[in-house]
């Protein structure tokens, strides 16, 4: 074997491990992208979370907007209150306390079914069994939830009608 033919087998290893290690990066760029969004749409919903529940931390904050909501005139959020206040006989304050309080818990949710894949078998049994304690059965939660659906994400809206079609209360 002469020097040419070593320099060209060489060559073809050389190009060989090029095309590979840029097929890896790729597939890193790629991975590392989606971890990225992944991160961002977490931060956000966090945030969401944490704000929706400082709403409910403050009675006096609560007591504002009591006041104040009813000058909103006709929106989802005052037919929530308006339903809460006639059919499950709460106080102002009391509604919104269940509102701030479900809109925060709903933002969990809707964080979780975006990366519903992640979840275990167990977990996601655990998820799932949660929505239905929440939402199917009477209670103001599984109000909440009727009166402001159509205002909400319809893709975990979707998966939360499906839960409960599926796993029925008891």
């Amino acid at each position: 074997m002469n020097w040419e033919a070593i320099g060209a087998i060489g060559e073809l290893v050389g190009s060989v491990a090029v095309v590979v290690t840029l097929g890896y990066l790729a597939v890193q760029v790629r991975y590392a992208r989606g971890e990225v969004v992944r991160s961002v749409r977490q931060n956000r919903s966090d945030a969401v979370m944490r704000l929706e529940m400082a709403q409910n931390d403050g009675t006096d904050l609560i007591a504002i907007y009591a006041k104040a909501d009813p000058l909103l005139g006709d929106n989802a959020f005052g037919a929530v209150v308006e339903v809460l206040t006639e059919q499950a006989g709460l106080t102002m304050e009391e509604a919104m306390a269940i509102i701030w309080d479900q809109l925060a818990w709903w933002q969990y949710r809707d964080q979780v079914v975006q990366n519903i894949e992640d979840l275990s078998a167990g977990e996601r049994h655990q998820f799932d069994a949660g929505i239905v304690v929440s939402y199917g059965r009477s209670s103001t939660r599984s109000l909440w939830y009727r009166t402001v659906k159509s205002n909400l994400n319809p893709v975990t809206v979707r998966y939360v009608d499906d839960v409960l079609e599926r796993m029925p209360a008891a």
